[in-house]
Protein backbone atom coordinates (compact mmCIF):
# COMPACT_ATOMS: atom_id res chain seq x y z
CA UNK A 1 0.00 0.00 0.00
CA UNK A 2 2.94 2.48 1.26
CA UNK A 3 4.80 1.56 -1.96
CA UNK A 4 1.89 2.00 -4.19
CA UNK A 5 1.15 5.80 -3.10
CA UNK A 6 4.89 6.12 -3.59
CA UNK A 7 4.49 5.49 -7.15
CA UNK A 8 1.49 7.87 -7.50
CA UNK A 9 -1.05 4.85 -8.01
CA UNK A 10 -4.08 5.53 -6.19
CA UNK A 11 -4.88 2.97 -3.27
CA UNK A 12 -8.98 2.55 -3.68
CA UNK A 13 -9.51 0.30 -1.52
CA UNK A 14 -7.68 -2.62 1.27
CA UNK A 15 -8.57 -5.21 2.39
CA UNK A 16 -7.84 -7.20 5.87
CA UNK A 17 -8.46 -10.76 3.87
CA UNK A 18 -9.13 -12.85 1.34
CA UNK A 19 -13.00 -12.52 1.62
CA UNK A 20 -13.13 -9.06 1.81
CA UNK A 21 -10.85 -8.59 -1.27
CA UNK A 22 -12.87 -10.70 -3.06
CA UNK A 23 -16.01 -9.10 -2.34
CA UNK A 24 -14.39 -5.09 -2.86
CA UNK A 25 -13.51 -6.36 -6.19
CA UNK A 26 -16.88 -7.74 -7.23
CA UNK A 27 -18.44 -4.26 -5.69
CA UNK A 28 -16.06 -2.23 -8.02
CA UNK A 29 -17.70 -4.99 -10.85
CA UNK A 30 -21.13 -4.29 -9.85
CA UNK A 31 -20.37 -0.41 -9.96
CA UNK A 32 -18.99 -0.61 -13.17
CA UNK A 33 -15.45 0.12 -12.17
CA UNK A 34 -13.42 -2.43 -11.83
CA UNK A 35 -9.81 -2.37 -10.39
CA UNK A 36 -6.84 -2.62 -12.95
CA UNK A 37 -4.67 -3.58 -10.39
CA UNK A 38 -4.60 -5.73 -7.41
CA UNK A 39 -1.71 -6.78 -4.78
CA UNK A 40 -2.34 -9.67 -2.98
CA UNK A 41 -1.03 -12.00 -0.30
CA UNK A 42 -1.35 -15.66 -0.33
CA UNK A 43 -1.40 -15.90 3.54
CA UNK A 44 -4.43 -13.99 4.51
CA UNK A 45 -7.24 -14.97 7.38
CA UNK A 46 -11.03 -16.44 6.18
CA UNK A 47 -9.98 -16.99 2.74
CA UNK A 48 -6.46 -17.36 1.13
CA UNK A 49 -5.05 -15.25 -1.17
CA UNK A 50 -5.26 -18.36 -3.63
CA UNK A 51 -8.95 -18.81 -3.80
CA UNK A 52 -9.76 -15.25 -3.98
CA UNK A 53 -7.26 -14.17 -6.85
CA UNK A 54 -9.54 -17.62 -8.65
CA UNK A 55 -12.88 -16.50 -7.76
CA UNK A 56 -12.00 -12.86 -9.25
CA UNK A 57 -10.50 -14.48 -12.44
CA UNK A 58 -13.80 -16.30 -12.49
CA UNK A 59 -15.50 -13.29 -12.44
CA UNK A 60 -13.72 -11.56 -15.19
CA UNK A 61 -14.38 -14.21 -17.40
CA UNK A 62 -18.21 -14.73 -16.62
CA UNK A 63 -18.72 -10.22 -16.90
CA UNK A 64 -16.09 -10.64 -20.09
CA UNK A 65 -14.09 -8.08 -17.80
CA UNK A 66 -10.69 -7.04 -18.84
CA UNK A 67 -8.15 -8.69 -16.68
CA UNK A 68 -6.97 -7.22 -13.76
CA UNK A 69 -2.69 -6.74 -13.01
CA UNK A 70 -2.67 -9.22 -10.19
CA UNK A 71 0.82 -8.92 -8.58
CA UNK A 72 1.09 -11.65 -5.63
CA UNK A 73 3.52 -10.32 -2.68
CA UNK A 74 4.48 -12.98 -0.44
CA UNK A 75 7.10 -14.22 1.21
CA UNK A 76 5.86 -18.12 0.74
CA UNK A 77 7.74 -18.24 -2.62
CA UNK A 78 8.29 -22.25 -3.73
CA UNK A 79 9.37 -22.60 -6.85
CA UNK A 80 6.21 -25.16 -7.36
CA UNK A 81 3.97 -22.03 -5.58
CA UNK A 82 5.37 -19.72 -8.01
CA UNK A 83 4.96 -21.75 -10.73
CA UNK A 84 1.01 -23.19 -9.57
CA UNK A 85 -0.14 -18.80 -9.25
CA UNK A 86 1.62 -17.57 -12.58
CA UNK A 87 0.71 -20.77 -14.40
CA UNK A 88 -1.67 -18.86 -17.42
CA UNK A 89 -3.70 -22.21 -18.18
CA UNK A 90 -4.30 -22.65 -14.38
CA UNK A 91 -7.02 -20.98 -12.14
CA UNK A 92 -4.95 -18.19 -10.66
CA UNK A 93 -3.03 -16.76 -13.27
CA UNK A 94 -1.26 -14.29 -11.47
CA UNK A 95 0.81 -11.55 -13.73
CA UNK A 96 3.89 -11.36 -11.17
CA UNK A 97 5.46 -12.94 -7.98
CA UNK A 98 6.87 -10.85 -5.64
CA UNK A 99 9.29 -11.85 -2.44
CA UNK A 100 8.82 -10.32 0.59
CA UNK A 101 10.68 -8.13 1.60
CA UNK A 102 9.17 -6.26 -1.32
CA UNK A 103 12.04 -3.72 -3.33
CA UNK A 104 10.32 -0.36 -4.71
CA UNK A 105 11.92 -1.14 -7.88
CA UNK A 106 10.47 -4.93 -8.41
CA UNK A 107 6.53 -3.25 -8.27
CA UNK A 108 7.45 -0.42 -10.47
CA UNK A 109 9.02 -2.25 -13.10
CA UNK A 110 6.11 -4.63 -13.22
CA UNK A 111 3.59 -2.07 -13.29
CA UNK A 112 5.43 -0.48 -15.74
CA UNK A 113 5.97 -3.50 -17.71
CA UNK A 114 1.70 -3.93 -17.64
CA UNK A 115 0.30 -0.07 -18.06
CA UNK A 116 1.31 2.22 -21.27
CA UNK A 117 1.96 4.89 -18.62
CA UNK A 118 5.52 5.04 -17.47
CA UNK A 119 5.74 5.37 -13.32
CA UNK A 120 8.99 7.53 -12.52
Amino acid sequence: NMFLKRLNIEVGETAFNGLEAYQKYRESVFKGEPFDLITMDLEMPVMNGKVAIQKIRELEVKRRLQPALIIIVSGNCGKSEMHECLDMTGPIRADAFLKKPLALEELKSVVNGHFKKTIK
